[in-house]
């Protein structure tokens, strides 16, 4: 046996790559142009939703601010308006000075819906 033959049991060599042709080269190249646009297209995309995302972020606390600084005028008009009808009440009797002066009118009304309640029970 000579040296100079290849042993085909060694040595593999690859399948041979039929030459691309000029219409195949081509057509990968507009394959690959084709997929690079998608890519810039969906970048595009993505900035686009997190501009408008950013923007909707900005407008909503623009809103609530606004609407908690309405809330904020209307509590402070209220408590101007309780401030002013406090000041013009005038007291009827004095206030008790301690417990033992003091009688409130629903110890009457407590008394008196009791005894309605055992008349009610005895009519019927």
């Amino acid at each position: 046996m000579s040296s100079d033959q290849p042993n085909s049991a060694v040595q593999a060599a690859p399948p041979l790559v039929q030459q691309i042709t000029p219409e195949f080269a081509a057509y990968v190249e507009q394959v690959l142009h084709r997929e690079i646009e998608k890519v810039h297209q969906n970048a595009q995309e993505w900035q686009n939703m997190e501009v408008f995302r950013v923007a909707r972020k900005q407008a909503l606390q623009a809103k609530y601010e606004q609407r908690e600084q309405a809330y904020r005028r209307e509590i402070e008009a209220l408590r101007v308006q309780l401030q002013e009808q406090c000041q013009s009440l005038e007291l009827v009797a004095p206030l008790p000075q301690n417990k033992s002066e003091f009688r409130g009118i629903g110890d009457d009304t407590i008394v008196d819906e009791a005894k309605l309640a055992v008349e009610v029970g005895a009519d019927g």
